[in-house]
């Protein structure tokens, strides 16, 4: 099997071209880092030299939904604002009670306290955290 057979049967084209384009604007730019996103629908991964906020599409290209950042991986409170779980405000005012606790609290509890988020937005966020 030759390594052209063998890299159809597991990339798609698309996906050795976002590869292609990746590492020359890596070696070219001497930029070491390429970010990992997947679609929260259809599962899809995508890789690019810059972050999510730069890119001109925060939707996936197969299904249209929603594309988040798993690797380098992002911190439980910029995912929920990734997901619109909670807002900006919010994750400020836990995150400041959360420094006022003298004893260390999971910032998710501290958001399940508050009541701006369930349970099952807390365990979905966790998931795609540990994606990487």
């Amino acid at each position: 099997m030759t390594y052209s057979v063998f890299f159809q049967k597991l990339l798609t084209k698309d996906q050795v071209c976002c590869a292609i384009i990746t590492l020359n604007f890596v070696l070219q730019w001497g930029i070491g880092v390429a970010y990992k996103f997947k679609c929260i629908n259809c599962g899809d991964v995508t890789f690019s030299a810059s972050a999510l906020k730069y890119q001109k599409s925060k939707n996936c290209e197969k299904c249209g939904g929603k594309i988040i950042q798993i690797f380098p991986p992002l911190k439980l409170g910029e995912i929920l604002l990734e997901l619109e779980s909670i807002t900006k405000d919010q994750l400020e005012q836990a995150l400041a009670i959360q420094q006022r606790i003298m004893t260390h609290v999971a910032l998710g509890k501290i958001l399940l306290r508050l009541g701006y988020i369930n349970q099952s937005e807390l365990e979905k966020a966790l998931k795609l955290q540990q994606l990487e």
